[in-house]
């Protein structure tokens, strides 16, 4: 649905009879929120991520650079951009990857209000429900809404839908599963994206919003699967929601015990857990055990994060425990756990006031572009399904 909508978005702006800078003015806050669009004289234009005063341009299979005067058409052309003689030179313009564009799609808006929904900040709303979320406790009264909301937004990007049901303390708890097959057809080889989305504090059946632990992470991965819709990968793709991960990992090791030959079946585990709290240092602690294959998927996510999120302060550990990384480890699986590098100073981990007020989306969200660009190499990310031949005349 989301993208056949897209797909008409394009259409009914880009033939209508407006002029070209109308036209192109109408696509970005109608099709491309947040994004921007630069044209270059007897060129196609091109879709735009603007960082700083340096620019990336999509250019969706077209770019090819004149010397003449380019146009920007967006709100939020960097001051260095906005010369209306900036040539269009290779010295400013670099095409882009389908990697690139794939991070460069993730959200600021998209993460923090799923984000705010399911920390109880906002109503949830989907479809024709609407839910204050004030728990995510595992054995507590909202946490099927969170599961339900997570079912829901699989099946509005097309993904396959599957759930898991496990026992914790004699409730049934549910894992969420979002499958996007990959063009080989092979469901059995697959890359897990993953984060816990239940939450715990001092009184849990009645407020335990968990913003930071682990809505954060929950978020990242909702983002993740909703710019995946729009691009195609080799390998199949299990974005995973678990549960009752503050009992003890019970989601993480149902999902790994359902497997039949673990290390065959999943090439890699991509977890999060508390990515949005940033005190001493904007860091990020990637998370593995001695294995060499989970060394070389950690070199993966740093490289990808020295590459486009490098204000991030890194720190590599080969000691893992306490999240839903480790059963994936202990079956002979290469992953990692991406976790904040202030995490042990949070000082409302596990109670009512871990909420919206102590999450920085500028740290979770370049937390979640490192794992865009591991996802998009570890899985293999081909050509987006509908931008590949965006030109508008």
């Amino acid at each position: 649905a989301h993208s056949l909508w897209l797909a008409l978005c394009f259409t009914s702006v880009a033939a209508s009879s407006l002029s070209l800078e109308d036209r192109v003015s109408s696509i970005l806050p109608q099709c491309l929120p947040g994004l921007t669009i630069l044209c270059c004289p007897n060129t196609p234009c091109k879709l735009v991520n603007l960082t700083s005063a340096d620019f990336l341009a999509f250019d969706l299979k077209h770019l090819r650079c004149d010397r003449q005067p380019c146009s920007l058409f967006g709100s939020s052309v960097p001051p260095a951009a906005t010369n209306p003689s900036m040539p269009c030179s290779k010295a400013s313009v670099h095409a882009s990857t389908d990697k690139d564009l794939f991070v460069g799609s993730i959200q600021r808006s998209n993460y923090a209000n799923t984000l705010q929904m399911i920390s109880g900040a906002i109503p949830l709303q989907f479809e024709s429900q609407k839910h204050t979320i004030s728990t995510r406790y595992t054995l507590g009264p909202d946490l099927e809404h969170v599961s339900d909301y997570w079912e829901s937004l699989c099946v509005q990007y097309g993904y396959d839908v599957l759930t898991q049901e496990f026992g914790v303390s004699q409730t049934l708890a549910r894992n969420v599963i979002c499958r996007k097959v990959g063009t080989t057809g092979n469901v059995d080889h697959k890359v897990v994206v993953g984060a816990h989305y239940d939450s715990i504090s001092e009184d849990p059946m009645k407020k335990a919003p968990g913003a930071v632990d682990n809505g954060s992470g929950a978020a990242a991965v909702a983002s993740l699967l909703t710019q995946a819709a729009n691009f195609k990968f080799a390998a199949t793709v299990d974005f995973v929601f678990f549960s009752g991960e503050e009992q003890g990992l019970y989601g993480s090791k149902h999902y790994v015990s359902e497997l039949t030959d673990p290390t065959k079946e999943v090439a890699a585990a991509l977890i999060m857990d508390m990515i949005a709290f940033t005190n001493k240092t904007f860091g990020l602690i990637i998370e593995c055990d001695n294995s060499k294959p989970c060394a070389a998927l950690q070199q993966v996510m740093a490289g990808n994060c020295q590459q486009y999120s490098p204000s991030l302060d890194l720190n590599l550990k080969n000691f893992s425990f306490g999240s839903d990384h480790v059963p994936f480890q202990q079956a002979g699986i290469a992953s990692f756990l991406a976790i904040e590098g202030d995490d042990t100073d949070y000082e409302y981990y596990h109670t009512t006031e871990d909420t919206m007020e102590s999450v920085s989306l500028d740290l979770a969200l370049n937390i979640t572009r490192g794992m865009a660009a591991t996802l998009a190499d570890m899985a293999g990310i081909q050509s987006p399904d509908l931008l590949d031949n965006l030109a508008i005349y």
